[in-house]
């Protein structure tokens, strides 16, 4: 099953949590992004059994995973 991936990427001004592509919110704090966005793949995990997980966006363009679930 393919894991469901949500972003976190920086956005003027703050930062933003995306989907597939597709904006879901957005924060002025990286911190609270993350959370959010860590928030978001554990509970779809938990309510689908999906795999799921968190990656980061850096400013210079790099893909980091923060983390996963399932």
């Amino acid at each position: 099953m393919e894991r469901t991936l949500y972003c976190v990427e920086p956005v003027e001004p703050g930062w933003q949590v995306c989907v597939g592509g597709k904006p879901l919110e957005h924060f002025r704090l990286k911190v609270s992004a993350l959370c959010a966005a860590e928030t978001f793949a554990r509970i779809r995990h938990d309510a689908t059994g999906e795999p799921t997980g968190v990656h980061m966006r850096m400013l210079c363009g790099d893909l980091v995973m923060i983390g996963r679930h399932g």
